[in-house]
């Protein structure tokens, strides 16, 4: 579900950011890099801190993988939504 939610309030962020002109509105690069840090998935990062704390991680992982495999769909409709 956080690859639903998050970029949903991501991009109501960056709309409501861009209209109170907390973001250069006519610097469609920065808008579209922030919209990007907010829709990818979690980073692989988790897993080594996770690695250190529970010995077994293939729950994580297998999370992780298929994040990835969603993100896949879900990166590219929430930026075809947000620049349309």
């Amino acid at each position: 579900m956080g690859l639903l939610q998050v970029p949903l309030v991501n991009i109501a962020l960056l709309r409501l950011a861009g209209l109170s002109r907390l973001v250069p509105a006519e610097d469609a690069v920065y808008q579209l890099l922030m919209l990007v840090e907010g829709t990818v998935p979690a980073a692989v990062t988790l897993l080594v801190v996770c690695s250190r704390v529970y010995p077994d991680i293939r729950p994580l992982s297998s999370m992780l993988f298929w994040q990835y495999v969603a993100s896949l769909f879900t990166l590219p409709a929430f930026l075809v939504w947000y620049l349309y």
